[in-house]
């Protein structure tokens, strides 16, 4: 435990100086929390943390390049303390084949219609063993939009972004109202503002490493409310 009174597990790694990471956390039981921190053993102060980091609620999303070369480390653990339970966690590394598979061309879909696709090994990866589809939608201006991915195969989850690689600048977080293996675990729904118009690119990804399998989605908008 550390000094939040907070459980956590230390994962060290070997870092290259000027290498930019990503990690991933995810949990079903915990509000995830991770940590960066310079040398091994997640010893004393962290360079970088986050909670919830645009991916919602029980999941953490933290970016950094490494200043030095050597040992880091990473702890796992909860933003709530005492909180106990089973986490996935992921490291990418901008420089390794894996983690720099991207789609360089984004499928397309319209406001208000459905797709269907499929996870395979094939696609390009969010993290190192999340695959991941990348979609481009175009509003015509500020919307309220809900997302739908379902799947019989994997536990399905959706990110929105602004850049069209689908996985850098996460832009715009949206409210889970079913999370993966939060309340069902073949169906993500989320709601949220899209503030501008212009085109948004949405990941079709996983919650578990290596999950692969057919899934549909669809989203849906309606104008924005004025304050």
């Amino acid at each position: 435990m550390d000094h939040r009174d907070a459980h956590y597990d230390c994962h060290d790694f070997v870092g290259v100086a000027g290498q930019s990471i990503e990690i991933v956390m995810r949990s079903i039981d915990v509000d995830a929390w991770v940590a960066l921190h310079r040398g091994p053993g997640c010893q004393g102060e962290w360079e970088d943390a986050d909670d919830d980091g645009g991916f919602g609620f029980r999941a953490a999303h933290l970016e950094a390049t490494l200043d030095q070369g050597g040992t880091w480390s990473f702890r796992a653990s909860s933003s709530d303390s005492r909180d106990v339970g089973d986490y996935m966690i992921g490291l990418a590394v901008a420089d390794t084949p894996d983690a720099a598979r991207l789609r360089a061309d984004p499928l397309t879909m319209t406001v208000g219609s459905e797709v269907s696709g499929e996870l395979s090994p094939v696609d390009a990866n969010l993290a190192p063993g999340r695959y991941f589809d990348c979609y481009e939608v175009t509003v015509a201006g500020p919307v309220q939009v809900m997302l739908n991915v379902r799947s019989a195969d994997f536990s399905p989850v959706g990110h929105v972004y602004r850049d069209p690689s689908c996985r850098r600048g996460y832009f715009v977080e949206l409210d889970s109202t079913s999370g993966s293996g939060e309340v069902d675990p073949q169906e993500f729904r989320a709601s949220g503002l899209l503030p501008r118009a212009g085109s948004y690119f949405i990941a079709v990804t996983s919650g578990g490493l290596r999950e692969t399998g057919a899934y549909s989605m669809n989203i849906t908008a309606a104008p924005a409310t004025q304050p």
